[in-house]
């Protein structure tokens, strides 16, 4: 029987306020603290049968629950599993981006959810407060992705969360909160750069976050509810570059991630989780930016063993 296919989703609208980091910092001490820390945690893990894009291979999230009317029930790929589950008050969900997560009974509690997400570009700070059909969203783009100590230590954590053995919640813990003291750090001790246009903010963090869905320049507009034409003026005023040229940008950024991954993936298949038209158009681009195809580039720039096919 073939297995049956999860098709990712881009929203209908864009959704959310951003706001600035000083909003939302509060929120990672308390996500740290040993009261939130002594939850339980939940792994979750990109279900198989889910379509593969590129947020599938290099996202990885942190959720908190707090302030709980009732207990939430939600549906998601635990440890790679797809089931029904109970989220209580104080509990932590760790792992991919896209684990097929549905809140079965969203309508009927009050509960905040702060998100820690990792992305190529960005690190996402994100906050939902439930409160019956009133839904309010903030979130804050940092200007630049995890790097440096910040990136490592990520990275030993998704390779945790990946790992079947017993016993790894106490690892956990410890990795999550040092993540957290180490963001904490860096986002006090960096200098913001000269607020741009809310207009502007807005249509970059779309593209920031849904770079590799099948959207363009119209359909960001549309989704945005913005005319195209002021929109890509006002993009181009505050960021000097035009909006497709940037979209096209993130893609190749991801490309090349995915070139130099451990993982040997096709390139056909890089072209499509990077929703470029296909694989010539792509092979085009790339050639154009960095002047060699995508299969010298990969043999420039893979490690020499430990390859794998997928």
């Amino acid at each position: 029987m073939k297995q049956k296919i999860l098709k990712p989703e881009v929203n209908a609208r864009w959704s959310g306020e951003p706001v600035s980091k000083e909003i939302l910092i509060p929120l990672i001490r308390r996500a740290i603290s040993p009261e939130q820390m002594a939850g339980r945690i939940h792994y979750e893990l990109t279900y198989p049968g889910y379509q593969r894009t590129a947020d599938t291979l290099f996202f990885l999230r942190l959720n908190w629950n707090f302030n709980y009317g009732r207990v939430k029930r939600v549906y998601a790929a635990f440890d790679g599993t797809l089931q029904e589950r109970e989220i209580r008050d104080g509990d932590m969900e760790i792992g991919s981006y896209n684990s097929y997560t549905r809140i079965l009974n969203q309508g009927s509690i009050n509960f905040c959810v702060f998100s820690i997400i990792f992305h190529l570009h960005l690190i996402r700070l994100y906050y939902r407060d439930y409160q019956g059909k009133e839904i309010v969203t903030q979130y804050y783009h940092t200007p630049q992705p995890a790097r440096g100590t910040l990136l490592q230590m990520v990275r030993t954590l998704d390779s945790l969360v990946n790992d079947r053995s017993d016993r790894k919640d106490d690892r956990a813990r410890l990795l999550v909160e040092a993540i957290g003291k180490q963001l904490l750090y860096e986002l006090e001790n960096t200098r913001e750069d000269a607020p741009k246009e809310r207009l502007a903010v807005s249509l970059k963090d779309y593209m920031d976050h849904y770079f590799y869905s099948s959207i363009n320049c119209s359909s960001i507009c549309e989704a945005l509810g913005v005319n195209r034409s002021y929109a890509s003026t006002v993009f181009h005023r505050n960021y000097g570059i035009a909006m497709n040229d940037y979209l096209t940008q993130l893609r190749l950024d991801a490309a090349e991630f995915l070139l130099k991954s451990e993982q040997k993936i096709r390139i056909d298949d890089i072209a499509r989780f990077c929703s470029f038209a296909d694989a010539n158009y792509f092979a085009r681009l790339f050639r154009k930016r960095r002047g060699m195809s995508p299969q010298e580039y990969r043999k420039k720039f893979r490690p020499a063993d430990g390859m794998r096919e997928i």
